[in-house]
């Protein structure tokens, strides 16, 4: 066993790969590649772009139904190992369905749209937060306390990997290959990386002997003590949603949703509108992944220097700034602007996020508490790709759609910005 070979390492750092792996799949399928199969998909069925919209809104209804019950997975011995092996099985093989379309079901029964919604919206959604969605933010924060801001902030890097790695690696796939085959590339090489990754997924310190940030104790009063200290105060979930602050934190990052599910989703579309060649588009996304990933490390070292609810404000105005930008891009110059600036401001609710429900309610029951908090954050996500399609259609342009993700920003700062950590804390465990 790696532990017994190398009694120094610290079994977190696996968990931590394992997160950063998973997140690159999870956040490039689920919102990178959307986008760019968007026009090759709605010319070949001859859907609109609301229609296509509304299967990443059947997406996040999909996940917002079953997050209750998938929380508090992420709290049991074993548990995010077990979940993962069966979401990662279950979202490949509807990956790989993708690429059949149509030729599904025989006899009509199902229209490609609804076989569309079916495999990328049902199953795809109920899959995807346990596939590696829940890793960073529910199993992470057990393991590390001192540093967790940075430990969050490496571990982020995986979603931040996906608009890097994914828009120019779909894009080319899909002119060698088609979109279809591409689905089937994808959801094959899902299964055969995540799969045997998530067998190595631990819930939390304690399961193997171990104490958050490898510590040591070396006799039974160390040990209570380094116990009361691994916490300011430890929350159930019934007792987290009688504050205040709950209600606050739930209802922003349920705007943080709406302005981000179907904001992502459409640079390529709106840099193609503008007149940039589609792999032009492509590239100026990887491009903003690049200063994506710079700005996880950035946002988790702060988060360990200043208080989480400050840094996010500043990091969701910043993010709202940048929304209001894009609508001027239109040049090449412009475009590498707006990647610098969006790219370093987006990681801030990613990294903070957890961080902040950490630092208020406890590591305990993160996944649990999560669990009350995500149906909120994807139903107003399910709306956003949906709102955006339909406004674009409507206007022709990103025009109000942008104004509506640039509100929703704008509303998520001030939200966070009146959550003030609880007052009274349970005793730590």
């Amino acid at each position: 066993m790696l532990l017994s070979k190398f009694p120094n390492f610290y079994y977190g750092w696996v968990v931590v790969a394992v997160a950063i792996i998973a997140g690159a799949f999870t956040a490039g399928i689920s919102v990178w590649c959307a986008g760019t199969f968007l026009i090759p998909m709605t010319e070949a069925f001859s859907w609109t772009r609301t229609e296509y919209s509304l299967g990443l809104a059947i997406r996040a209804l999909s996940t917002a139904f079953v997050a209750p019950w998938i929380g508090p997975w992420f709290d049991k011995p074993n548990g995010p190992r077990t979940l993962m092996t069966i979401s990662v099985s279950a979202m490949g093989l509807s990956m790989v369905g993708m690429g059949f379309i149509g030729d599904l079901f025989s006899f009509g029964i199902l229209s490609p749209l609804a076989q569309y919604y079916l495999l990328y919206g049902v199953i795809g959604g109920a899959a995807q937060m346990g596939a590696g969605m829940g890793l960073t933010q529910t199993v992470l924060p057990k393991w590390f306390i001192k540093k967790r801001g940075r430990v969050l902030g490496i571990a982020a890097t995986g979603s931040a990997l996906a608009p890097l790695i994914f828009p120019p690696m779909v894009q080319f796939f899909s002119d060698e290959f088609g979109f279809r085959h591409t689905w089937v590339i994808l959801g094959i090489s899902l299964m055969v990386i995540l799969v045997p990754l998530s067998r190595l997924v631990k819930t939390q310190p304690e399961d193997i002997g171990l104490l958050p940030d490898n510590d040591d104790p070396t006799t039974e009063e160390e040990t209570s003590n380094s116990k009361d200290n691994i916490d300011d105060g430890v929350y159930t979930r019934s007792m987290a949603v009688r504050t205040k602050a709950f209600w606050l934190l739930a209802a922003s990052f349920a705007f943080i949703s709406l302005g981000m599910a179907g904001y992502q989703v459409n640079w390529q579309p709106y840099f193609i509108d503008v007149g940039f060649s589609a792999s032009t588009a492509a590239y100026a996304v990887s491009f903003y992944a690049i200063f994506s990933i710079a700005s996880r490390l950035i946002w988790g070292f702060l988060g360990d220097q200043f208080h989480p609810r400050k840094l996010l404000v500043i990091g969701l105005l910043l993010i709202c700034s940048c929304v209001i930008f894009l609508q001027t891009v239109d040049s090449m110059t412009e475009l590498i602007i707006f990647g610098i600036f969006q790219g370093l401001s987006i990681g801030s609710f990613i990294i903070l996020e957890p961080l902040l429900v950490a630092r208020y309610f406890g590591r305990q029951n993160l996944g649990a508490i999560f669990g009350l908090m995500r149906p909120a954050m994807t139903l107003l996500g399910a709306s956003s790709p949906l709102v955006i399609a339909a406004l674009y259609d409507f206007q022709g342009t990103y025009v109000l759609a942008f104004a509506v993700v640039a509100m929703s920003w704008f509303l998520a700062a001030i939200l966070v910005g009146i959550a003030k950590e609880p007052k009274h804390k349970p005793e730590a465990l």
